[in-house]
């Protein structure tokens, strides 16, 4: 009777890599915020326009080439917006903080004021008591 095929520690490894990693990233993508299915799918589309559009081009004339690569890609686009969105509100969050850098300045500045008076008062109208 012939003996059994057993898997070696790096062969049992490897597959468990297989099955557990891509589990592993759609559980962190989700616990992220992310729609992990939506991320493999958009990576394919990408993969596959590419492919498609390389073909295509391969097929086609000089002029219309060029046409094709002046096109900015749909995901760009909204990568770019995202983009002008993102600065757009740290923008306003530079302005807010200025704001309130301003408020604890003048704050600062009536304090300061207002310790200058109390130490005016806190002087003695006769110097010549202590002799």
């Amino acid at each position: 009777m012939p003996k059994k095929y057993k898997l070696t520690g790096c062969a049992r490894f490897l597959i468990f890599l297989l099955i557990v990693a891509p589990i592993v990233y759609l559980g962190v993508s989700f616990a992220q915020g992310e729609n992990p299915l939506g991320l493999i799918k958009n990576t394919w589309d990408n993969v596959t326009e590419k492919v498609q559009s390389t073909t295509s081009s391969s097929s086609t004339d000089n002029t219309s080439q060029k046409e094709e690569t002046t096109k900015i890609p749909s995901s760009d686009i909204g990568e770019a917006s995202i983009l002008e969105q993102t600065i757009n509100v740290q923008k306003k969050r530079i302005d807010d903080q200025n704001d309130y850098i301003e408020s604890l300045e003048s704050q600062i500045t009536n304090l300061k004021k207002q310790l200058e008076r109390e130490r005016a008062k806190d002087v003695p109208v006769n110097k010549n008591i202590g002799n």
